[in-house]
Parts: structure tokens; C-alpha cells; sequence
């Protein structure tokens, strides 16, 4: 009876703890880096945008799910959800490389705007899901910047 009596605090304490560690769990930032790529297709312009995802917190952590809006000079040019675990140590940061097509349909006049270079407003929004163990917080997130249109763009080699 006294093991079982144990194993049941022990099993609070662990319940306790996990629940109070959760509730101080700092938000992580997710910050722009560089719009890369620049493959003209038939769709348009694949392009990558890369962010750090830094984690505050005093211990290391995955972000297991990402759900965001893809912005450029105010329009909303692509949207998804990205599912792949990335590994954030503690206090640290881990890139992350989202690729993106901005189309001929739809961003006709922005495109050519991007494809004439120089600085364009990216902004990237949505949600991110930072996972410790079997712990998980939901955290929303916008950041915007000023960055320069990729400069080598290629053209579709096709069939």
C-alpha cells in the first residue's frame, strides 16, 4: 500500500510540476531573415522566406506545427501549414526555411514589382506550437521587415 501511496504523489508531483513549468513558459519570436530563391515557373515566382524561430525559455524545445499568412507589401500572397518538428535549443534559435510561390494570377502588378528588386514590406503571421515533452503551448506571432527582393532569379528550364 505505501508503494502505491508513493507512486500516486510522485505521479502529482510530476502533474504539478508540469503544469506550473507550462504557465511560465515564455512565447518564442519568430523573426525574418532573407527572401531567397527566385525560380520563375509557369505559376510565378517560387520563392523561399526564411525566419529564425528563437526560443527565451531556460530549456530546449520543438516547434512542431506552424500555421501562417505570407505577406508582401500588404497583400496576402500564400498561406499554409508546415508540420515538421524543428529542434529550438534552450535560449538559442533554428532557421527555418518556408517555401512559397507568388503568383501570376492574383499578384500580376506586385510580382513585377518584386521582380524590379529592391526592398519590399514582407510580413509573415499566424501560429506556432512550441512542444516540450508532452506539454504544448499555442502562441500567435506577426513580424514584419523591410528586405530585398532576391536578386539571382532563374528562369523554368522545362521539358
Amino acid at each position: 500500500m505505501s508503494r502505491l501511496r508513493a507512486a500516486l504523489v510522485l505521479g502529482l508531483l510530476a502533474a504539478a510540476l508540469a503544469v506550473t513549468s507550462c504557465s511560465r513558459v515564455e512565447e518564442p519570436k519568430v523573426v525574418l531573415r532573407e527572401v531567397g530563391g527566385g525560380r520563375l515557373t509557369s505559376e510565378g515566382l517560387e520563392l523561399d522566406l526564411v525566419v529564425d524561430v528563437e526560443n527565451p525559455n531556460g530549456f530546449g524545445a520543438e516547434i512542431g506545427r506552424m500555421e501562417y499568412t505570407i505577406l508582401a507589401d500588404g497583400v496576402a500572397v500564400a498561406e499554409g501549414r508546415r508540420r515538421e518538428r524543428v529542434a529550438v535549443p534552450a535560449r538559442g534559435s533554428s532557421r527555418v526555411t518556408i517555401p512559397f510561390t507568388l503568383r501570376w494570377s492574383g499578384a500580376g502588378a506586385l510580382l513585377s514589382a518584386v521582380l524590379e528588386g529592391g526592398d519590399h514590406e514582407w510580413s509573415i503571421e499566424g501560429e506556432v506550437t512550441l512542444h516540450k515533452g508532452p506539454i504544448a503551448r499555442t502562441f500567435r506571432f506577426r513580424e514584419t521587415d523591410h528586405l530585398p527582393a532576391p536578386v539571382d532569379v532563374t528562369g523554368d528550364e522545362g521539358p
